[in-house]
């Protein structure tokens, strides 16, 4: 596939992920399959000990539209997203985590949202979220204070589009 022709670059960090990947990767080709433009998938290896790196090179081996590219050691989460991005030849590019926490059949409500604007992030913080398997409460409270804290320093002025001025509630 020509690099004009993908549309759309999956990018998935990976550290350790032997076990999870698989199964990820068959959910994703899934819907790659009936997607009517161009998809890749890029693997980004992470310094991963375990037999990632194998797995996802056994399948790029029968599976043109993926490939894996490595950090070379352990840079962690960003470093890897970025570096996935660095790479990627589609048009748009979608982060998703290795256990498709938010699942790929979420990407045409994603898409929708990113009408008019650069970027659109899928949060699991919002009013219509399933949540099929709960973080831990303290893992949930980090979390939001983590964002408080990158929106207050980091990103003053961002707002949440679909946020209601002044309700607090993402609508």
């Amino acid at each position: 596939m020509s690099d004009v022709s993908i549309r759309l670059s999956i990018v998935i960090p990976a550290y350790n992920e032997e076990s999870r990947l698989g199964s990820t990767l068959d959910t994703v080709f899934a819907w790659v399959d009936v997607e009517p433009f161009g998809v890749e998938v890029i693997v980004v290896d992470d310094g991963s000990t375990d037999a990632t790196v194998a797995l996802v090179e056994s399948r790029a081996s029968s599976e043109s539209r993926l490939r894996v590219v490595s950090n070379g050691s352990n840079r962690g989460k960003g470093f890897s997203v970025g570096h996935g991005v660095e790479v990627a030849h589609g048009e748009l590019i979608l982060f998703s985590d290795a256990d498709l926490s938010t699942p790929i059949t979420e990407f045409e409500r994603l898409h929708t949202a990113l009408e008019g604007h650069d970027i659109a992030i899928a949060s699991r913080a919002l009013p219509d979220s399933r949540l099929e398997k709960r973080q831990a409460q303290y893992r949930e409270l980090m979390g939001r204070t983590f964002n408080l804290i990158v929106l207050s320093l980091v990103f003053p002025g961002i707002h949440d589009t679909h946020r209601s001025p002044g309700s607090g509630r993402v609508e």
